[in-house]
């Protein structure tokens, strides 16, 4: 009898606990999305780029067209443009904001700016990207036929645990990939400080994540498996800001000792942007946050997607546009 009791008690407890966390805004977990690979590929120095040629997808019931080149540039300009007449190379480095996701080769942000250059313009902007790829890439740059005269890094908070390889990153991957196997034969990229306080860089191979048991449908399960994670995650995510920000100070020396304009661009408006953002102007590197009133349904893909639309595109061209001039003619 006090067993049935015990029983009893339990499943009634745990059926107003569940009730209760999604009273207050705790639900199970809700895959809402995939990971942006439809255009996707392994890439040894950067982990992830995107395929080269020409694709055709639909989103949100627009089609759109991708054109990668074999340098992973997203095309700027018609393919009958001669590059000879461009001896000024300034080159674009970012995630899905820079690149265009969800947008038209011609209504990318990189294809307007430069109608508006006399300069080349290079989109480096690849999907899932942080400030280490951008790093990698630039790094790789400076070294052969890419250099750019100007390099432009478009920053966000929401970069900095892309390459610190928290168990939540991982978990991530896996969750939001539709394509398991190739997955399985990327090695990301990430860094960590050693107890000098001095990056690291290392590769990894993806881990293989095993979905906890019924977190798509318990509130209770997701909420114990994020604590897990969380608590996993503390000591990485604590030194977050703080990575990030010397890896930052490393594309500044790499620009300096290199003889590269940098120029530092904010995509979101929060605090810890604007304390990157911070950083740099402290370092003499312009910098200048290009996000302001785009944070508005009118800017975006979807009611549910944030990534910028055409319009913002045309908004972050005439911004930047303006900034080269001045930091160009100054």
């Amino acid at each position: 009898m006090k067993l049935k009791q015990v029983i009893f008690t339990f499943i009634i407890t745990v059926f107003f606990l569940e009730i209760l966390l999604r009273l207050f805004g705790f639900g199970p977990y809700s895959y809402n999305s995939k990971w942006p690979e439809i255009n996707m590929q392994p890439d040894s120095l950067l982990g992830f780029s995107h395929n080269i040629g020409t694709m055709s997808y639909n989103l949100y019931g627009k089609d759109i067209t991708e054109t990668i080149l074999k340098d992973r540039n997203r095309i700027t300009r018609p393919r009958l443009d001669t590059f000879n007449r461009y001896q000024y190379k300034i080159n674009l480095y970012g995630c899905s904001f820079t690149h265009g996701y969800g947008i038209e080769d011609s209504l990318t942000y990189p294809y307007i700016l430069q109608k508006l250059r006399n300069e080349k313009i290079n989109n480096f902007g690849i999907s899932g990207h942080g400030l280490l790829q951008f790093y990698l890439l630039l790094k790789e740059h400076s070294m052969n036929n890419l250099k750019p005269n100007i390099a432009i890094i478009h920053y966000a908070s929401f970069h900095n645990n892309r390459n610190i390889l928290t168990k939540l990153k991982q978990i991530e991957m896996e969750r939001y990939s539709s394509n398991k196997a190739k997955l399985d034969s990327i090695s990301f990229p990430y860094m960590k400080l050693n107890n000098d306080n001095v990056l690291e860089i290392y590769y990894e191979k993806h881990k293989k994540y095993k979905e906890t048991p019924l977190i798509k449908y318990s509130a209770i399960i997701n909420s114990i498996d994020k604590l897990i994670v969380y608590i996993e995650d503390y000591k990485t995510n604590k030194n977050e800001a703080l990575t990030n920000q010397i890896l930052m100070k490393k594309i500044i020396n790499l620009c300096k000792e290199q003889h590269i304009t940098l120029i530092v661009l904010g995509l979101t408006n929060d605090k810890i942007t604007k304390a990157m953002l911070k950083l740099c102007q402290d370092n003499d590197i312009y910098s200048q946050d290009i996000s302001k009133g785009l944070d508005t349904q009118e800017y975006k893909l979807s009611q549910n997607d944030n990534h910028p639309n055409a319009k913002a595109c045309q908004v972050y061209a005439s911004r930047v546009n303006e900034i080269l001039d001045y930091v160009i003619n100054k």
